[in-house]
C-alpha cells in the first residue's frame, strides 16, 4: 500500500474515531498511535503521478480539513472542561474558608468618594 493510500486510510479512521461517542483519555491515546502513523505515512507518500492518485490526494485533503475541525472542537471542550474544574476548585475553596482573603490589617478601603 502506497503512502497516499495508508495516509487517507488512516484519516477516515480518525474521523470515525472522533464521531463516535467514547472515552475521551482512550480517543487520546488512540489519535496520537494514528497521527504518528499518518507522519510516517505522509514521509512514505510519494507525488501523486494518476488521475485517480491525485482524486485520492484531493479527498484526503478535504478529509483532513474535516479531521482538523473535529480535533478543534475536541481541544475546545477539553479547554472549557479544565475552565470549569478551575472554578469549581476556587468556589469549593471559597467555601470551605471564606475568611482567607481578608485584609490582615483589619482596614476597610471604601471605593466611593
Amino acid at each position: 500500500m502506497n503512502g497516499l493510500q495508508l495516509f487517507f486510510d488512516l484519516t477516515v479512521q480518525m474521523i470515525k474515531l472522533y464521531q463516535a461517542n467514547g472515552d475521551r483519555d482512550e480517543r487520546i491515546q488512540e489519535t496520537e498511535r494514528l497521527l504518528a502513523l499518518r507522519d510516517e505515512a505522509m514521509r512514505n507518500a510519494v507525488p501523486p503521478s494518476s488521475n485517480v492518485e491525485r482524486e485520492l490526494l484531493q479527498k484526503a485533503k478535504q478529509l483532513n480539513d474535516h479531521l482538523n475541525g473535529l480535533m478543534l472542537r475536541e481541544k475546545q471542550n477539553i479547554q472549557k472542561d479544565m475552565k470549569e474544574l478551575k472554578v469549581k476548585k476556587e468556589s469549593t475553596n471559597k467555601y470551605a474558608n471564606p475568611y482567607e482573603n481578608i485584609n490582615p490589617d483589619g482596614m476597610f478601603y471604601d471605593k466611593k468618594k
